[in-house]
């Protein structure tokens, strides 16, 4: 299935027999870092556990450590099935020589029988890894004798996991299908080492830059005559990590990385991004010589989404471990809320969050804020320069995360907004429709003005190398003689990188030239913030303001 050989599938399954519960089941690995005793058996309906391999004479093989009675008996005693899963990258030699002899075949039944029986195993789980025109009739009888025997023997399950397309054209889907309880996907690996770009490990749509999808899978199989409600998709709690500048570039190598790892990264500098094509993240290291493709929780809650709206049978998970940390479990937890769950109603109205109401922001770089809703699996946006919406700039539908960039909008110019959350249930409310104004800065010169209100514009020129000017002004009111103002640069994790104004300063307009080369440490290109703070500390009654706005800086 993947690139360890000894591991537990995990398959979650929708079905109205198990209590009107979807089926879970997931690979395993590494018994010492993720044991029996630390699955969330609540949260899985079945266990795969990977891996044992036929030979081309119908015997079994295993490795000395496979066995694991500790979780055959844990997951008996919560309620949860274990089969065996066969095959795997790199092990299914002998599967085409065992299924095209009827001697073998009929050993290798047996011995399949006897495995289970021996051990405890509700089954089994065909990875074979891949079969071929030549092997398409010799899998449809292998099948065939398998579910007989297991009949025979009170032996419940068979299955299989499948690429993402049938490119050999091994399988002959309405006469597997029967004699199968379910055929799961590997709806990833559309990218690796293997490719000479980089992409999207598991895209739930196809982006034009990159071959294949989720969504192409599904259709595919479906048109091969596989009942959706046999049909399992594959969500990966891995990614993969590229030397490259980004998403569907050349690279110079890759390698396989857990999702605890590529989380951990957030911390260390890199940045997130969304492609709302794919409906999946990246991450990109500060001097874009690394690209990470991976899943996380908001892409695994639109797969879970998914799977309701085809009414599919589920997902198999490769592989747990690689989300397992400090006994938490994100991207398990994610599945088991989103897929065991349906939403009973539509989701609350959001909160806005920025631009703030009644507020002065510039028009470059500017991200629209709001809170993330419950439940919500896309979000709506319009943007109006009249307050009845009757001439709307923007209106984004389906946007998948809590917020929208928007660049170039017109200055001089007051704009309207709001935004309502969606699931599969329904839509909400719109939320109150704030206001904000982008004004020209065409009355800005050199010498100090007073002004009415405290504003911060956007730096002259954005992007820039290595200096630009920041304009701000301190208002003239009642009393206020000066203020204490600050004015701090931060790179993306919040450090601070330079202090560029900290005096006191009465009302009027200013002009701060940075240059970027003058901070001590070397600075690499990328996002920074720049955030004006003044206080007013001229009488009793405080007066104080705080903003923050970003720029780019390109060496």
């Amino acid at each position: 299935m993947k690139l360890k050989r000894f591991s537990i599938l995990v398959f979650i399954f929708l079905s109205t027999i198990v209590s009107g519960k979807n089926v879970v089941g997931y690979y395993y690995a590494n018994y010492s870092a993720y044991p029996h005793t630390a699955i969330d058996y609540d949260k899985i309906t079945h266990i795969a556990h990977a891996f044992i391999y036929p030979t081309a004479a119908g015997e079994i093989q295993t490795d000395s450590w496979f066995f694991y009675p500790d979780l055959i008996t844990e997951a008996h005693n919560n309620g949860i099935k274990i089969i065996a899963a066969i095959g795997g990258w790199g092990n299914s030699g002998g599967f085409s020589p065992m299924a095209a002899d009827p001697t073998s075949r009929a050993a290798f039944v047996q011995n399949l029988v006897n495995f289970c029986l021996t051990h405890g195993y509700d089954g089994v789980d065909l990875d074979w890894e891949y079969p071929n025109s030549s092997d398409r009739a010799n899998l449809v009888t292998l099948v065939q004798e398998l579910r007989t025997a297991f009949d025979a023997n009170n032996i419940e399950i068979i299955s299989a996991a499948v690429p993402s397309s049938d490119w050999n054209d091994g399988y002959d889907i309405p006469n597997l299908i029967d004699n199968m309880n379910w055929l799961a996907i590997m709806t990833y690996d559309f990218t690796g080492p293997w490719e000479a770009k980089t992409g999207n490990n598991s895209p739930l749509y196809k982006n034009p830059s990159q071959w294949g999808s989720v969504d192409n899978s599904v259709t595919y199989y479906m048109n091969k005559g596989l009942p959706k409600e046999k049909l399992l998709i594959g969500m990966p709690f891995y990614g993969y990590s590229f030397n490259a500048a980004g998403p569907f570039l050349n690279h110079s190598g890759a390698s396989s990385i857990s999702y605890t790892s590529a989380n951990s990264k957030l911390s260390q500098g890199y940045e997130y991004h969304w492609d709302e094509i794919s409906k999946v993240p990246y991450l990109q290291d500060a001097a874009h010589t690394k690209y990470i493709s991976y899943d996380d929780t908001n892409s695994i809650k639109l797969k879970c989404e998914y799977i309701h709206q085809k009414e599919l049978g589920g997902t198999i998970i490769w592989k747990l471990g690689f989300d397992y940390s400090n006994g938490s479990v994100p991207l398990l937890e994610t599945v088991d809320k989103y897929i065991h769950n349906l939403p009973a109603a539509a989701p609350v109205v959001p909160v806005l969050s920025y631009p703030s109401n009644n507020t002065i922001v510039d028009s470059i770089g500017l991200r629209f804020l709001w809170s993330p809703v419950d439940w919500a699996t896309s979000y709506s946006i319009q943007i109006s320069n009249d307050e009845n919406f009757n001439n709307i700039i923007i209106n984004k539908p389906k946007i998948s995360m809590p917020y929208l960039d928007v660049n170039g909008l017109p200055m001089d110019t007051v704009y309207y907004w709001k935004v309502r959350a969606s699931n599969m249930t329904g839509t909400s409310e719109w939320t109150d429709t704030w206001s904000f104004s982008i004004p020209s800065l065409t009355s800005v010169d050199d010498k100090i003005i007073t002004t009415d209100d405290f504003n911060l514009f956007n730096n002259y020129p954005n992007p820039f190398n290595p200096e630009t000017t920041i304009t701000y002004t301190i208002p003239n009111y009642t009393g206020a003689n000066y203020f204490i103002v600050q004015l701090k640069i931060y790179d993306l994790l919040g450090k601070e990188v330079a202090q560029i104004v900290n005096k006191e300063q009465s009302p009027g307009t200013y002009k701060v030239v940075w240059n970027a080369e003058s901070v001590s440490r070397r600075i690499s290109s990328g996002t920074y913030f720049y955030q004006l703070s003044a206080v007013d500390k001229s009488n009793s009654k405080d007066r104080s303001f705080i903003q923050t706005k970003k720029m780019n800086l390109l060496k």
